[in-house]
């Protein structure tokens, strides 16, 4: 504990701001400092610095035990990795929900502060509820997030080179949120253009027309999934077909040539008929 306040004050003692130098801590339940409470840690400032080493060859290194003047007490418990594993998955889930509110100013110092208590020693002695706890609160970052979806068609069809699909993207949250829409093709020959970055009211609903662009024919999936403006992926993806059909300039005049010929035909054909029966009286018709 001592060597932590110790680490702890210097790293504040080095900050520009003034208001770094103040700081306020939690002791451990029940925690006795003893007869030595009263000793000054200022001789500690006073061990030997420690040589810096260069991160690209420190892993080349061979570890050499430590043998200053600091001994770890054997009362202190070591964090088991199941809590180390659980504050991970805290973090991941907590940075992309921070990372998705638009004003995240308060929302981030929060979640920081759960986040450093998630790994506090004041844990060290009851790891089991503190692991429930830290799943928890990460299970409950992920239902959070979940409520800000994307959906869209099941299947495209496209007779052309290009065209557009509907997408619609919704917040349930009660809060702001900015995201990001990706859509991938699995096939490089189909394009999506991309779509400019959403801002969503709380429970508000958005729908936007994404456009694809298609070099040759074919059936190819499409993946749909929203991001953080960071880049953080999350929630659910959607994911549908897109069928383009190229159809190339010759057959297109084939067919308007076609399509000419059958109306100059219909066409003569009522003209001849007319000019063949029109001065004909009408036969009475027999009693």
């Amino acid at each position: 504990l001592r060597q932590g306040l110790i680490a702890e004050a210097t790293v504040r003692s080095l900050s520009p701001d003034p208001t770094d130098r103040v700081a306020v801590v939690a002791l451990p339940f029940g925690w006795d400092p003893g007869v030595d409470g009263g000793v000054s840690l200022a001789p500690a400032y006073g061990l030997a610095t420690v040589r810096t080493i260069d991160l690209e060859t420190a892993n080349q290194r061979e570890p050499a035990p430590y043998r200053g003047p600091v001994t770890r007490t054997a009362a202190q418990p070591e964090i088991p990795v199941e809590l180390v594993e659980a504050i991970a998955g805290l973090r991941d889930n907590g940075s992309t929900l921070t990372g998705l509110v638009t004003d995240n100013t308060a929302t981030t110092a929060a979640f920081q502060r759960r986040l450093a208590a998630a790994g506090s020693s004041l844990w060290a002695y009851r790891p089991r509820l503190r692991v429930a706890l830290v799943r928890r609160e990460a299970r409950d970052a992920t239902e959070q997030l979940r409520k800000v979806t994307v959906t869209g068609p099941t299947f495209v069809a496209l007779s052309s080179a290009s065209g557009t699909f509907p997408l619609t993207v919704t917040n349930a949250l009660d809060q702001s949120v900015t995201v990001d829409v990706n859509v991938r093709a699995t096939n490089p020959a189909l394009r999506i253009d991309p779509i400019d970055r959403l801002q969503l009211d709380p429970g508000e609903t958005v729908d936007i027309d994404a456009v694809a662009r298609a070099d040759s024919s074919g059936v190819t999936q499409v993946r749909v999934r929203l991001s953080t403006t960071e880049g953080r992926a999350f929630g659910t993806p959607w994911e549908f077909d897109i069928r383009t059909t190229q159809i190339g300039l010759a057959i297109w005049v084939v067919m308007g040539l076609g399509m000419a010929v059958l109306l100059v035909a219909a066409a003569v054909r009522i003209v001849t008929r007319i000019r063949t029966t029109g001065m004909r009286p009408r036969e009475k018709p027999s009693p």
